[in-house]
This record gives structure tokens, C-alpha cells and sequence, in this order.
């Protein structure tokens, strides 16, 4: 499930394509007329998206500007400073203490509702407030296609009542041979007639080579925990773990490049002067792979 907001673009995006293929195939009157309508689309559409930034995410984005300015400090990336980055060991043994509700973060079951809860048939009905997480869970012994045996670890196992969700994270590495198939056998095996959902985890969302595997984009996932902080009863040291958390789900290892954090320090102080620069820090958020969405979170994180 994609964010509303990738939604929303894309159809917007195919709607001015499709515009802009009509103008450049026609040259008559009509044409024009369509290239004039275009225009007036697009000045109005700036427009709306300028407003919307200057009265929710423009006032935070001051607050910004004096964090820089003073020196205030900003949330610590933990993925990142450990060394790592977003490499698979680490980022799967963080989520998962994330997900496990028994963990002192303050968040219970929140973040695996926020991304579950929609993904799956009856989601909403599930305990999650007393779900578990745990990582490396054996699948046990699987056969390749030519007969050899092989043992199989799952990334991360969460059990929310009777209910097991499978996860496969990838994110430098390819799917390992058979890997999903051989997988799908061990949960089988290891489950037996249990209600089991099967996530394959990638930056890209990519489809694994088992269809019962169903893909999960990291993009997705950051949009669905980052959502958890717009909830108003979380306690502040919850809401201190999933800013921290978010942020670095959102920058990794953004944030410790300093050259990309003096950079992201001049883009913050022209748009607090000018809430009209947000189109140019809308275009250098997009060069890393961010949009909008990611710019409303690191508001709402810096901003509370």
C-alpha cells in the first residue's frame, strides 16, 4: 500500500503528461487553447502546494532555522553512528525491537499496527498491543531443487495472537537461490496450519521469486511508522524513541555526512526567509529519493 501522497502525485503527474502530449501533438487553435488551460493548471496547482507548506510545515521549518542557528542539536541517528548505516543485521535487530510490544520504548504494539494492520485481511481485529518480534527465527532444513539440504533463518518473526508475519529484508543483497521458495517450505513445516503472512522487505518494494511473498517497500514502511506520530497520547519518552527512530529510518546515514547536513542547514534557512523556496528544497529532497512526505516528517520531528 502506497502513501496517499505517492498516489495523489502520480495520477497528478500522468494528468500534466498527458496534457502536455496533447499541446506538443496539436498545432491548432485548440492546441493552444490547451497549452493556456495547462499553464493556468499549473500556476494553480503551484499555488495550492505553496499555501499548504506555508500554513502546516513553513512554521516548523523557522523553528529549524534557530535549531541551526543555535546549535540546538537534532535527533541522533543510533543506525548510523553506530557504523553501519542501514546494513541488513542492524536494521532488522532495531526493527524488531520496534516491533516487539514488550520493549521499554513506550510504543506497545503501535508501530507493527501502523504497518500491518491494512496489509492484512482482518488486520484491525488483531492484539497487537501484546504482539512479539524476534530475529534469525530458524526456519530449519530445506531442500534445493537438485536435492541438497540447507538450513534457513528468517529475518524477522512477529506473533500477534495466533497470527505469525514473516519478514525477508534485502537491502544490498539479492534473494539467495531459492531462498523464498525454500522459506515458504520451512514455514510450512515450522507452522503447520497457522494463519502466516509473508512480507519481502526491499528499499524498492521489489517481487521476490515466490508470490506468497508479498513486497513491502522500505518507503512504505517508513511512511506507516513515521504516521504513528501523528497520535497525540503518546508519552514523551515514546514519542523521544519514535522521533529518533524515524529520523533514522528517514536519513541513515544522510545524517552523518556533514557536507549533506550543511547543505540541508542552507535549504532550511532560505525556505524559513521565503516559504516560496520550498519548490527548490521539494527538488533537492527529491535527488536522494525523498518527496514530500519525507519533508512533512522531518517538520513534524524537528518542529515538537
Amino acid at each position: 500500500m502506497k502513501c496517499d501522497a505517492d498516489n495523489k502525485r502520480i495520477r497528478l503527474v500522468a494528468a500534466i503528461n498527458r496534457i502536455k502530449a496533447h499541446c506538443v501533438a496539436s498545432r491548432s487553435t485548440r492546441g493552444d487553447k490547451f497549452r493556456k488551460d495547462f499553464n493556468v493548471a499549473r500556476k494553480r496547482i503551484r499555488a495550492r502546494v505553496l499555501d499548504e507548506f506555508r500554513q502546516h510545515e513553513w512554521p516548523r521549518f523557522q523553528m529549524l532555522d534557530e535549531i541551526f542557528k543555535k546549535n540546538l542539536g537534532l535527533p541522533v541517528p543510533t543506525l548510523s553512528v553506530c557504523g553501519a548505516g542501514t546494513a541488513e543485521l542492524r536494521y532488522t535487530k532495531l526493527l524488531t525491537y520496534f516491533f516487539d510490544s514488550r520493549n521499554r520504548h513506550g510504543l506497545g504494539g503501535l508501530l507493527a499496527q501502523a504497518v500491518f494492520a491494512d496489509r492484512i485481511e482482518n488486520g484491525h481485529q488483531l492484539p497487537f498491543n501484546s504482539c512479539t518480534a524476534r530475529s534469525e527465527e530458524p526456519l530449519g532444513v530445506s531442500s534445493l531443487s537438485n536435492g541438497q539440504d540447507i538450513h534457513g533463518s528468517l529475518d524477522i518473526l512477529l506473533e500477534v495472537g495466533d497470527h505469525k508475519i514473516l519478514i525477508e529484508q534485502k537491502i544490498r543483497s539479492a534473494e539467495g537461490r531459492e531462498q523464498l521458495l525454500r522459506y515458504s517450505d520451512g514455514r510450512r513445516k515450522t507452522f503447520g496450519t497457522a494463519s502466516v503472512h509473508c512480507f519481502y522487505l526491499t528499499p524498492e518494494g521489489r517481487k521476490g521469486h515466490e508470490d506468497e511473498w508479498i513486497p513491502l517497500s522500505h518507503r512504505e514502511l517508513f511512511c506507516s511508522i513515521a504516521s504513528v506520530l501523528e497520535r497525540h497520547a503518546l508519552s514523551s519518552a515514546a514519542r523521544h524513541n519514535l522521533r529518533a527512530f524515524v529520523w533514522d529510518l528517514m536519513l541513515g546515514p544522510l545524517a552523518q555526512d556533514l557536507a549533506w547536513m550543511e547543505e540541508l542547514k542552507e535549504q532550511t534557512h532560505h525556505v524559513a526567509k521565503d516559504y516560496r523556496a520550498y519548490i527548490d528544497l521539494k527538488k533537492w529532497f527529491e535527488i536522494f529519493g525523498m518527496g514530500r512526505d519525507e519533508i512533512r516528517m522531518l517538520a513534524k520531528i524537528v518542529g515538537e
